[in-house]
């Protein structure tokens, strides 16, 4: 069995939820599921950051990361993910940008009432709207959607196991991502010349297997998972990861080593993610700058209006 055969399997047994027939232990991995949007704040940070002609690495995700990359006049953009579904989904996004109009890709990706039980549009994943796609698919991503059309209706593929369900309401998501203003999206059909490259790869894997360097590297939120990705001494480890991914720098480049929400100073640090206590992270990783922008209400938090997310930076210093 190949991979793209592997991962058709596993893409149907989360649809059946039939687990016991999965060959592949990596399947019930918490990380093996799409995230249908960014939960952060992309728009909001993107604006902080000098991107126009850089080579960046980032994280795969839902694709937001990438496709939001597209519209700041950068070089090249790579990705990389632990989830082997971030590709085909990936791609997705992109041929339905190209074939869809604005209102079309909308109804195809989202919930208007999300997360009210999926109520108002049951013609997410609708196979009309995917006919109109599949001429802009390829290869293994165009043969992995079509078989899970062979078997299964667009609606029961979208709200399976196959998807997270940590999903925020449509508003939230459109502040999030510039690409989804309508008049963005559709200079986004024109602008979608970039050809990234997968490294289909865990954060412990990712500095041995790149073949380029960056002048960026987006982390996204994955330093909030370090108790469950490492056994112990999680900072240590996450210091290892940054200086081994520093070989990759380009001179003057940087890592963001993660994104923290609703940020501020009234935290109780034995019931949030380690990567939150910045006096104890700066204590073992080093002098990591902190930029803060405005964040966005109901982003993945229940929060006050006045938010105020951060990204956490590591710059290589010669």
């Amino acid at each position: 069995m190949n991979k793209l055969e592997l991962d058709i399997m596993n893409a149907q047994i989360l649809i059946s939820e039939l687990f016991n027939y999965s060959v592949d232990d990596s399947i019930y991995n918490m990380f093996n599921h799409i995230y249908p949007f960014s939960t952060e704040n992309i728009k909001g940070y993107y604006s902080k950051l000098d991107l126009e002609d850089k080579d960046i690495l980032t994280i795969g995700a839902s694709g937001d990361h990438a496709i939001n990359l597209e519209l700041e006049n950068v070089k090249s953009v790579d990705y990389f993910d632990i989830n082997p579904f971030t590709k085909y989904y990936y791609e997705l996004k992109k041929a339905a940008i190209k074939a869809l109009t604005y209102e079309e890709f909308l109804e195809f990706f989202c919930y208007d009432d999300y997360p009210k039980t999926f109520k108002k549009n049951n013609k997410a994943f609708n196979i009309e709207l995917y006919r109109k796609i599949t001429p802009y698919l390829i290869g293994d991503t165009k043969l992995f959607w079509d078989s899970l059309y062979i078997e299964n209706t667009g609606i029961d593929i979208r709200t399976s196991s196959l998807f997270s369900k940590d999903e925020e309401p449509l508003r939230v998501i459109k502040k999030s991502n510039s690409y989804l203003e309508k008049e963005t999206y559709e200079l986004l059909k024109e602008k979608l010349t970039l050809e990234p490259y997968f490294y289909r790869k865990n954060i412990k894997e990712l500095a041995q297997t790149l073949t380029k360097k960056y002048d960026i590297i987006m982390l996204s939120n994955i330093a909030q998972y370090l108790e469950t990705i490492f056994k112990k001494d999680h900072l240590e480890c996450l210091k290892k990861i940054i200086i081994d991914l520093s070989t990759k720098l380009n001179e003057d480049g940087i890592i963001i080593v993660s994104y923290l929400y609703d940020f501020c100073e009234r935290y109780d640090f034995n019931k949030i993610p380690l990567i939150y206590n910045l006096e104890e992270v700066r204590s073992i990783i080093g002098n990591l700058e902190i930029i803060a922008f405005e964040g966005i209400q109901n982003l993945k938090f229940e929060a006050s209006k006045n938010i105020r997310d951060s990204i956490l930076i590591y710059k290589k210093t010669k």
